[in-house]
């Protein structure tokens, strides 16, 4: 047989390397399918119940954290036995709850054993969180865990990014928005069984190679050896050339049930978002019941995300490393954190112990955030740790404490900023001695006297509706504590938020607002308009979220064209002749239609009417 070319044994040595080459692409693969293959070979396992688990065995993650028998990153087994001396602590939620249990958890223990509650116990956790776990997979999780044995003292669940950023990119895909991450490409294993048997002839074809390649090693010292080898060699790659050509023309005529599962037809990524954010809530009330049922603490938290306007001050070193304007996540976490926002009433009407992290950063200027996705720095973890930690130990404290007093904090609350939430903390004073923080507590009452001025929520975030004076009514186990309230700004103010496009947001301003009360129009003024995308100008006598997604409000908004000229653009809103006090709410939001989203926004803009 000839080839072409002198033989030599570093020619052949170089053949039978690549002959033993296992981990090449197979064909009509896409980046995400390959991807997805080689973490189901190397890292992730199928699971029946979960969607996938780390391999036990032969896997260790990046940073070096064992992975037990059940899958999950951590030393010890997941099922143990309530007893006097601890206190055991589940884990749910996607890889933010897994790193800050793993990498603070030293913190989370000392925290949460301050409690004179848990005086001589021990504060272990059971990890059940996974990297892109997202609801249902967290009540799925507990659940797997109880029915085989596991006990709880506590149960903290950290979720809210995962199944916001992941609701897009599975309707993309044909899958319903409460599957598992990447689940179509990593049901590839249970395609059509002709694919399946095409695919396991092209792998088993591929290790016959691999293998002959070892023989051939073993005669590497004779020419004889090596042409016996080389001949059987290139029989075996015609083979694998043809079983290829197999796979890459095998024609697909749909996507399974298997990887669609439901069929959800033509629902849009807004869709999704509403229908995560029903699972997102649905699954946390169901994670409360089975724990009450046991007699379980379970504490719900949502992850902050630097995506959240306002949430947090980005500086410009940070923002190198965690803020892309056209992250593939980014889009979901605008678009679907207010609508989580709107099911928190509902979480805290059937009994969860819940508590909104969104705004956790908001006072931190420091670098947290360390890549564009959602992680944090130890510094970051420790914070969130902190916060989780804290508001565990304080129900544990108020169980059983008797009050002899309240006080708030501040003691009279000045709101200057229509735009911005303030907060309101309240303080008990236990009648064994110490104090504790019971805002947000299910005991503690916020009650506005004047709700026309403002409202407020159980994590003590007051909004102003008005300018006046009015006073809150604190109550908390048979005490009670009045709270004067002043709301006073300009007639104009500007907000800080916005959402920002390469680094820079359009700029609405008031150009002509008159005196109060006799103005007939506003004159209102864009400026830094973007090329090539859709303006509008929205007007509304509710707050204008900064992705204004919601039908609902943007039903009652007044919507405005706005054609720049020389990236400016002014518009005159005519003002109602008779409204009493009342606030116009601006924002200008810009839209790129090819991608059929929100792509950048203007900081919002109140102006008060008399």
């Amino acid at each position: 047989m000839t080839t072409g070319s002198f033989f030599s044994y570093a020619k052949a040595t170089a053949l039978r390397d690549a002959a033993r080459d296992m981990n090449g692409r197979l064909p009509g693969e896409t980046d995400q399918d390959a991807a997805a293959r080689q973490a189901l070979r190397g890292a992730n396992a199928m699971h029946p119940y979960l969607g996938y688990v780390f391999r036990y065995e032969g896997y260790t993650p990046a940073g070096g954290e064992p992975i037990n028998r059940f899958g999950f990153i951590d030393s010890d087994d997941p099922l143990r036995k309530r007893s006097p001396d601890r206190y055991i602590v589940g884990i749910t939620g996607g890889s933010v709850a897994a790193q800050v249990s793993l990498y603070t958890a030293e913190v989370l223990a000392a925290e949460i054993g301050k409690s004179a509650a848990l005086a001589g116990r021990r504060v272990e956790f059971v990890r059940m969180a996974l990297g892109g776990y997202r609801q249902p997979q967290g009540v799925a999780a507990l659940a797997y865990v109880l029915n085989v044995g596991g006990e709880f003292d506590c149960v903290v669940n950290i979720d809210g990014f995962n199944e916001v950023a992941f609701a897009g990119p599975n309707v993309e895909q044909g899958v319903p928005s409460y599957f598992p991450q990447n689940w179509a490409s990593m049901a590839v294993s249970t395609l059509p069984r002709e694919k399946q048997i095409l695919i396991g002839r092209l792998l088993d074809l591929r290790e016959q190679r691999a293998s002959f390649a070892a023989l051939g090693d073993a005669f590497g010292w004779t020419a004889t050896g090596q042409v016996v080898w080389l001949l059987r060699d290139r029989s075996l790659a015609s083979a694998v050339a043809a079983a290829n050509d197999a796979v890459e023309h095998y024609k697909l005529p749909a996507k399974p049930y298997d990887v669609t599962g439901p069929l959800i037809g033509g629902a849009s990524v807004q869709d999704a978002l509403g229908e995560m954010a029903g699972v997102w809530a649905r699954s946390s009330e169901l994670m409360h019941a089975i724990c009450a049922s046991r007699g379980i603490r379970y504490f719900h938290f949502l992850q902050p995300n630097q995506y959240v306007p306002g949430s947090k001050p980005i500086g410009d070193e940070e923002r190198k490393i965690a803020i892309w304007d056209r992250h593939p996540w980014r889009d979901g976490v605008e678009r679907g954190y207010p609508l989580l926002a709107e099911r928190f009433e509902e979480l805290r009407e059937h009994g969860v112990a819940f508590r909104d992290l969104r705004r956790l950063f908001v006072d931190h200027p420091e670098p947290l955030y360390r890549d564009p996705c959602c992680h944090l720095n130890r510094t970051g973890y420790t914070i969130l740790a902190t916060a989780i930690a804290s508001t565990i130990r304080q129900h544990l404290d108020l169980e059983g404490a008797e009050l002899t007093e309240l006080r708030a904090e501040p003691a009279v609350l000045q709101i200057a900023d229509p735009t911005q939430p303030a907060s309101l903390r309240v303080i008990g004073a236990r009648s064994g001695g110490g104090e504790i923080d019971v805002t947000g507590m299910p005991a503690t009452e916020l009650l506005p006297v004047d709700p026309a001025v403002i409202d407020i929520d159980a994590s003590g975030q007051v909004v102003a509706l008005r300018r006046g004076t009015t006073s809150l009514r604190v109550r908390c186990r048979g005490r009670e504590v009045s709270v004067p309230v002043r709301c006073e700004w300009p007639r104009v103010v500007t907000g800080n938020d916005g959402m920002p496009r390469d680094g820079r947001l359009p700029v609405l301003a008031v150009f002509d607002a008159g005196q109060e009360g006799s103005a007939a129009a506003l004159r209102l003024r864009v400026e830094d308009c973007p090329a090539g995308l859709l303006g509008t100008l929205l007007v509304s006598l509710r707050p204008i979220p900064v992705v204004p997604g919601e039908q609902g409000l943007l039903a009652t908004c007044t919507i405005l064209p706005l054609v720049p000229v020389d990236g400016a653009a002014t518009v005159d809103f005519p003002l109602p002749r008779s409204v009493g006090q009342s606030m116009l709410h601006l924002r200008a939001v810009f839209v790129d239609l090819a991608q059929r989203r929100v792509a950048t926004t203007s900081r919002a803009v109140v102006v008060t009417l008399d």
